[in-house]
């Protein structure tokens, strides 16, 4: 039978064999170093993929040295420094004020306004750090660290908590009679919203039965501090006027229906606080006015 052609596979060379084992060994270590460098994704940021141009980057991440891990303990400065609480800044203050002369003092008792009269005051058109006020300074250093001896306080909270009260001081002997009656009436309004926000709230959950049943709904969503808000009118306030006596100005958008609401909340807020209602400030008849007034 005629033997039919066969290529003969050429036997390698020994180097042939070795360059062989060496690629085959090569491709199972960047198997091995893809995996391995994967998962060291997070901390080198790179994934080393299977090419040419990766084998010199193989390479140069195998001749650096392994990172160490040293471990340190730093210690937190907020435990090493003092901390200065918010109730012992406040009790600073507290001294301060009874320290000092307090031109708002209304008292009947001679002898509480005589030792007022005595205290020390700030010298407004003299620099914090001038005579008097530098003996003035000195004085309350000296009183306020025999209050709070054994205490976490410094001198230099106490000298920034003097500092803030001699700004206030001299911020409100500069002001402008006007500016200053102006901030007052805000504040007087902001305190009476905000007082009877609260006692109509207080009143409406001891007696919401009777109020929705007079009402024949229920008003709970009408509970609102812009809704409660009601303005004083300087306008038609006359000289004559007593002091007790304040004129009630209702915005324009209130309905009748709200307003009825307003006065029965009202009728059981006296209910609830009789004793104290007899001396409250006496509201004349209420009138309706176009003036926005804007819910503190």
């Amino acid at each position: 039978m005629p033997t039919p052609n066969r290529r003969l596979t050429p036997s390698l060379a020994s180097t042939d064999v070795q360059l062989l084992q060496a690629l085959n060994a090569m491709k199972e270590e960047m198997k091995a170093m893809k995996n391995k460098i994967t998962l060291m994704d997070t901390r080198i940021g790179v994934v080393i993929t299977g090419n040419a141009t990766a084998i010199n980057g193989i390479d140069a991440l195998s001749a650096l040295p392994e990172s160490v891990h040293v471990p340190t303990s730093v210690a937190s400065t907020s435990a090493t420094l003092p901390t200065t609480k918010s109730s012992d800044t406040n009790a600073v203050f507290g001294y301060i004020h009874d320290y000092m002369w307090n031109p708002k003092l209304k008292s009947r008792d001679q002898a509480e306004i005589q030792v007022n009269a005595i205290k020390p005051k700030w010298a407004v058109d003299v620099r914090f750090d001038r005579s008097p006020n530098r003996e003035l300074v000195k004085q309350l250093l000296y009183y306020l660290e025999k209050k709070f001896a054994g205490t976490d306080m410094r001198i230099h909270d106490f000298c920034k908590c003097i500092y803030t009260n001699f700004c206030s001081r001299r911020r409100q002997q500069r002001e402008l009679p006007e500016t200053r009656r102006a901030l007052n009436t805000n504040s007087r309004r902001s305190g009476c919203e905000t007082d009877n926000y609260t006692r109509r709230c207080l009143a409406y959950d001891a007696y919401k039965a009777d109020i929705d049943l007079n009402m024949g709904q229920n008003c709970s969503g009408l509970i609102q501090k812009s809704v409660m808000s009601e303005g004083e009118s300087d306008d038609d306030m006359s000289p004559s006027q007593p002091r007790n006596e304040i004129r009630v100005a209702r915005p324009s958008w209130r309905s009748d229906e709200l307003n009825k609401f307003i006065m029965e909340v009202d009728s059981f807020v006296v209910k609830l606080w009789y004793f104290r209602a007899l001396g409250l400030p006496t509201k004349l008849a209420p009138y309706r006015s176009d003036t926005v007034y804007p819910a503190v």
